[in-house]
């Protein structure tokens, strides 16, 4: 008697989680977007408009934005600028302000996509909306510490919605995620584990950041931190809730090292931490390696006296608009700016 209530206990939660996944899924069925854009004036933002504008995929997008004349304004010229003829409508919502508005908004799409940062300033709700009403959601953030959050807050939500929630998806992630990946893909070709991975970037002279980017940088590096710690980093969470077992040690050099691989001189940079998370998080889920030590180093190439002093120059500035943003961020790109 016991045996067949324990399988009927766990058949009739089994037919519950059933039923609300059918049901959001048939809910999706009749959303009018298939994806909503958030952030479409800001540099990312931007990119990602042109590239929906010059794929024509056969998809149903809009874009989502609190000031419906400057997004419609900036969704124009790129338009414009690569002849798209069929122009995304605009949904006003707030991500901070109103969020019944956004609610409703986000309930017409399947789902959404926001290069809308400083993240843990803007996104917080919108990932929480996402969670609760089944919607998918990625971002483009670099931001740890929201990263870490968004787990805590809304993982279990989302997992019994099916919104699937993507954090760290943007160019300053994906790479070096999907590298350290293949990695362990060719080692266990190979009967072995990956044990130990190092990833270099290589930059040319003329990258640089965007306003945006500067601007969340600014941000996380100027705020207070603190409060209660959890029992064990979110990023090592496992879907059923507990630590997972497959831990990752980062090494990322503390100072300039000479590599001989690429007979040049590399260290430590402001994204090093946020690829060491995102290959955190990805090793906690899918298990590659139980035991994996990871770095990454920004090789710094061979730059002349005139490319140093201007790289130190702006370092120096991007400290300073930290300490003092009301004087020295006007110096730096602003939100919505980038190189070309």
């Amino acid at each position: 008697f016991v045996r067949r209530r324990l399988k009927w206990s766990c058949g009739a939660a089994f037919l519950v989680q059933l039923w609300r996944r059918l049901r959001l899924a048939f809910d999706r069925m009749g959303t009018e977007y298939d994806i909503l854009l958030c952030g479409v004036t800001g540099f990312a933002g931007k990119l990602a408009a042109e590239h929906l504008l010059v794929k024509s995929y056969p998809i149903k997008w809009a874009c989502c934005a609190r000031n419906e004349a400057k997004a419609a304004a900036a969704v124009k010229t790129i338009a414009d600028r690569v002849g798209a003829t069929a122009l995304p409508p605009i949904e006003v919502a707030c991500l901070i302000s109103d969020e019944a508005k956004l609610r409703a908004v986000v309930k017409k799409t399947k789902v959404v996509l926001t290069c809308a940062g400083p993240f843990e300033k803007y996104s917080q709700t919108l990932v929480k909306v996402c969670a609760e009403e089944g919607v998918h959601y990625a971002d483009i953030t670099g931001e740890s510490d929201f990263f870490r959050k968004m787990i805590a807050e809304h993982d279990a939500t989302a997992q019994k919605t099916g919104a699937k929630i993507v954090i760290h998806c943007g160019n300053d992630a994906i790479p070096w995620d999907l590298t350290v990946f293949e990695m362990s893909k060719l080692a266990r070709s190979k009967g072995a584990e990956l044990a130990e991975a190092w990833t270099y970037g290589e930059f040319g002279a003329t990258a640089a950041a965007s306003g945006g980017t500067l601007t969340t940088a600014i941000y996380q590096l100027g705020k207070r931190r603190g409060g209660a710690k959890p029992d064990f980093d979110p990023l090592l969470k496992r879907p059923d809730g507990s630590k997972s077992e497959s831990l990752t040690k980062i090494t990322n050099p503390k100072q300039d090292v000479y590599c001989d691989e690429f007979a040049q001189y590399g260290g430590p940079w402001i994204m090093g931490p946020v690829m060491a998370n995102c290959v955190r998080r990805s090793n906690a889920l899918l298990g590659y390696s139980a035991s994996l030590t990871y770095a990454d180093v920004m090789l710094r190439g061979h730059p002349t006296w005139a490319q140093w002093a201007g790289a130190k120059a702006n370092e120096a500035l991007v400290g300073a608009a930290v300490m003092a943003p009301r004087v020295f961020a006007r110096f730096l790109p602003a939100p919505g700016e980038g190189p070309s």
